[in-house]
């Protein structure tokens, strides 16, 4: 059985599948999942690892907003006063940011009457020195999902606007969206999520997962993550709902659908596929992904080199609002291509 101060971390690239994971986790009757907290990078830096008392009650709003009401939403400042009060008694300050977060992800969880907590945001991959130090009895979960099936959704997230049928999702996230997407741009952050993991994959507690797999296969799938967390699986994990997609409407279903996989083949263009499959390289192989080698528009392929570096100067100053530091996070996921 897990130790009940364990805590679950649910990474990958982002539209890898890392919600769907967590939202299997969370019907277990022993974790909770939160929603994308983003305590790395929005809330904390990992270079000044300890905060201020004034500090500490911002994170600390900030994550119970995110937590009870929605990422995109901002909160009154007196919502969570006495929690917030109750959570600092008796801290010396500066704390140590993750200690923070520590406190607050065991302090809802209880709230909510679990046990284990299951934080999904992607990036905390790019943290996991800092997280396994603290946290060395944490189990990790890293989604895997086919480059092209990542770019393509990536290409298509900012029309979550029109599909979120269950969830906020306001203009300004759509906007941010469309900015950020760029072939070579997302070929090089599945690099570097890929490139980051391997040398953790021989660490017992941390577990690639493939998106494919679990969608083909998930009864099998889930049944080895619960064996692998230490938590008794349950049919009811297997009751999903069909949302979060960057292509299909959400629909009033639970499930797995099979469709989310292999749509590049007929969505993206043929300097996309060139990209993705040339700078991803050896590792998509190595995930077992086949290349297709397509030859590519030559027209298209110099129209993307064209755009590279506007569009990734538009993509920094659009996200410089939502990290405290993007310059230091833009650095992480760099240098590990030139390792």
């Amino acid at each position: 059985m897990t130790d009940i101060r364990t805590i679950l971390f649910v990474v990958g690239n982002s539209r890898s599948g890392t919600t769907l994971m967590a939202q299997i986790l969370g019907r277990n009757y022993r974790v909770f999942t939160f929603t994308e907290l983003h305590f790395a990078e929005h809330l904390w830096v990992e270079r000044k690892p300890y905060v201020s008392k004034k500090s500490a009650r911002k994170i600390l709003h900030r994550l119970f907003c995110s937590s009870r009401v929605h990422a995109f939403k901002s909160c009154k400042k007196c919502m969570f006063n006495n929690e917030i009060d109750y959570l600092l008694k008796d801290k010396m300050f500066p704390i140590k940011g993750l200690e923070l977060f520590r406190d607050f992800l065991f302090y809802e969880t209880k709230m909510n009457g679990k046990y284990i907590p299951c934080e999904q945001t992607p990036r905390n991959l790019f943290y996991l020195d800092a997280m396994l130090e603290f946290f060395p009895d944490a189990k990790v979960i890293y989604m895997v999902r086919d480059p092209r099936d990542v770019l393509l959704s990536q290409k298509f997230k900012w029309k979550r606007y029109f599909k979120a049928k269950n969830e906020p999702y306001p203009f300004s996230e759509a906007v941010r969206n469309f900015i950020n997407y760029h072939p070579i741009t997302i070929s090089l952050l599945w690099r570097s999520s890929a490139s980051f993991i391997i040398p953790y994959l021989s660490n017992p507690n941390i577990k690639c997962v493939k998106f494919e797999e679990l969608i083909f296969e998930p009864k099998k799938c889930v049944v080895e993550v619960c064996n692998f967390i230490g938590v008794e699986f349950e049919k009811k994990m297997l009751d999903v709902p069909y949302a979060f997609s960057s292509i299909f409407e959400d629909e009033e279903k639970n499930g797995f659908d099979i469709r989310r996989t292999g749509n590049w083949e007929k969505q993206l263009n043929s300097a996309e596929v060139f990209f993705i499959e040339k700078i991803t390289g050896n590792l998509m192989e190595r995930f077992g992904y086949q290349k297709s080698n397509k030859s590519p528009n030559p027209i298209l392929v110099f129209y993307y080199l064209l755009t590279f570096l506007p569009k990734t100067f538009f993509a920094v100053i659009f996200n410089l609002s939502r990290n405290k530091s993007i310059f230091y996070s833009i650095y992480k996921r760099v240098r590990i291509l030139f390792k």
